[in-house]
């Protein structure tokens, strides 16, 4: 089970706006396994400047940014957390992206 593709304004390497948008595709060798629940949280380098907490959706695609506006020139980092899936007794999927860079790396 994988979570790839994350982008944010559809893209990988977007210059964001005030509030961007997110989007993730979960991968998995086995059938029937279904986001049931998602966490995110918007980092800049001193801190978290948004959090969604948990978020009962199955939804994946052109999931909004709910914080503060984003300062221009700035640099942010965003993880999305799978919390729950249908079909699997407990698993938990991380992946970060900067929003300015195209390469994906587990969150620790």
């Amino acid at each position: 089970m994988e979570l790839t593709r994350l982008k944010a304004n559809s893209q990988y390497r977007p210059c964001v706006d005030e509030k961007p948008y997110f989007s993730w595709v979960l991968t998995s060798e086995k059938k029937n396994v279904m986001q049931t629940s998602y966490h995110i949280t918007v980092t800049d380098p001193e801190e978290v400047v948004w959090d969604s907490g948990i978020v009962e959706s199955d939804k994946s695609i052109f999931v909004e940014y709910a914080g503060s506006p984003l300062k221009s020139l700035c640099e942010y980092r965003w993880t999305v957390e799978i919390i729950k899936l249908k079909y699997i007794r407990s698993a938990l999927c991380s992946l970060c992206s900067d929003l300015w860079s195209s390469d994906l790396r587990e969150a620790l």
